[in-house]
């Protein structure tokens, strides 16, 4: 069962030897995380073992490139919306998930530089 999709951001870093995503499951429940690349961005969907009443709908937002001191960043922040799937999605919660601040190994196409 396909409990929803969530796109990611189409410039997605990757870091070999590097702790980029840590998930944890304090739940009951069994689910599975599945990742493809689709022709621009990194897409997944999350299937889990039983229906459940709500679904999470996952946001970047304050999303940055930033050029400091001769390196380049990213800034974004990711947020998680839980919505109640029988009352025509109503957003129950909204929760801030972490603050992201990342070296790149890329010169982004755009971007603020900071002193």
């Amino acid at each position: 069962m396909m409990a929803g999709f969530y796109p990611l951001a189409a410039v997605q870093p990757f870091f070999y030897n590097y702790l980029d995503y840590q998930f944890t499951n304090n739940t009951e429940h069994t689910f599975q995380i599945n990742l493809w690349f689709s022709d621009k961005c990194l897409e997944g969907e999350l299937r889990i073992d039983a229906p459940l009443n709500y679904a999470y709908h996952i946001i970047e937002k304050e999303h940055q490139f930033l050029k400091k001191e001769g390196q380049f960043f990213r800034k974004n922040e990711i947020w998680r919306d839980k919505l109640l799937k029988f009352e025509g999605g109503r957003i129950v919660s909204t929760e801030l998930i972490m603050k992201n601040f990342a070296r790149v190994t890329y010169i982004p196409d755009r971007y603020i530089e900071e002193d």
